[in-house]
């Protein structure tokens, strides 16, 4: 849908509210606006997310997490341009945090830019080994570049992690059949179908 207002003329008539409100951007430190934005986020509400994680950013420029909760809404939001900047801000300022690596790694591979996203989710793994989802968005990858027995692994990996998810037996029983191993191709096909009964 066509954004009918920009996000500096919504900043000005947010700001006039809270004034005429009684709660203007003054008195308040960083972490009262990045709380807040957090719940707007949460509601959905992201042109007001983005305010208030703006407004965060322009109290304490150097927190990394402001970055990357702003880059979140920019995704939520379709931006993939500024929120690949918001969460590459957050890795200059922070390169420990394995889900800046992997939010901006998620940005890559939506725009199918795979030799950016594979070094990132990689980094990911390397201090975050027990997330599913890491290995699961590897697997994809690999699946995108034709790398059939790399996505099994990967799929593997993930099912050893999250055992119940039936979208992933049901992608490894595709590859499974692919590679002509029937048997086990039915016996993941047949846990999916299983877990979908739940």
């Amino acid at each position: 849908m066509k954004r009918i207002i920009s996000i500096s003329a919504f900043t000005a008539i947010l700001s006039v509210i809270l004034c005429s409100c009684g709660t203007s951007f003054s008195g308040y430190d960083s972490t009262y606006y990045f709380y807040e934005a957090q719940r707007y986020h949460n509601f959905g509400k992201f042109d007001s997310a983005l305010v208030f994680y703006s407004k965060a950013i322009e109290l304490d420029s150097l927190n990394p997490e402001f970055y990357y909760e702003r880059g979140s809404v920019y995704y939520d939001m379709d931006n993939a341009e500024k929120s690949l900047a918001d969460f590459s801000k957050a890795i200059s300022l922070d390169e420990t945090q394995s889900k800046y690596f992997h939010g901006r790694g998620m940005v890559h591979a939506e725009l199918q830019d795979w030799e950016a996203a594979l070094p990132d989710i990689r980094t990911a793994l390397e201090t975050d080994p027990e997330n599913p989802q890491l290995h699961g968005l590897l697997g994809d990858i690999h699946l995108a570049q034709g790398d059939t027995m790399g996505a099994l692994m990967d799929f593997e990996n993930f099912l050893a992690l999250a055992p119940d998810n039936p979208d992933f037996h049901e992608k490894t029983s595709y590859i499974y059949y692919g590679l002509g191993q029937l048997d086990k191709a039915l016996e993941q096909c047949d846990k999916a179908i299983e877990l979908n009964k739940k």
